[in-house]
């Protein structure tokens, strides 16, 4: 009797995983994501309020989009390493630097009417910060 209560909880809450992860993606959404990225593969979708976010592998980096519900695409991040960083992005990213404090996290970001920027998140200790720069290595926000 335990293990066929066990087992009912257990393919319960498989169920409730997979119904949590099946997202019904309109199809001005998926054939705007096709045309965008036609090489990627496609990881997951989610549904936040009125936009869609999917997850995906394009030449061996994970991203993640957003589209608006009429298939509209907003963004793209991924994480990128420092050592990947243009070289405009980097002088900046030094400069904008104190002493003790180190790269922790950077996202490039391609933000729809805006220019590419890169987010960089720094650490000292506990404390951590963040700062927007363009690709053309202007500090955007402190």
């Amino acid at each position: 009797m335990k293990s066929i209560f066990i087992t009912t909880i257990f393919l319960s809450t498989i169920q409730i995983v997979l119904h949590a992860q099946q997202v019904d993606v309109p199809k001005t959404v998926a054939q705007s994501f096709n045309s965008r990225y036609p090489h990627a593969a496609t990881e997951q979708w989610e549904k936040l309020h009125n936009r869609y976010e999917v997850d995906f592998y394009l030449n061996g980096k994970k991203m993640r989009s957003c589209f608006s519900h009429d298939g509209t695409w907003n963004n793209t991040c991924r994480q990128v390493q420092p050592n990947e960083l243009p070289q405009s992005v980097l002088s900046a990213t030094n400069k904008a630097a104190n002493a003790g404090w180190t790269i922790d996290e950077v996202y490039e970001w391609q933000i729809s009417g805006k220019p590419l920027e890169y987010h960089v998140s720094y650490k000292k200790g506990r404390q951590k910060k963040e700062i927007i720069i363009t690709a053309l290595g202007h500090v955007v926000s402190k």
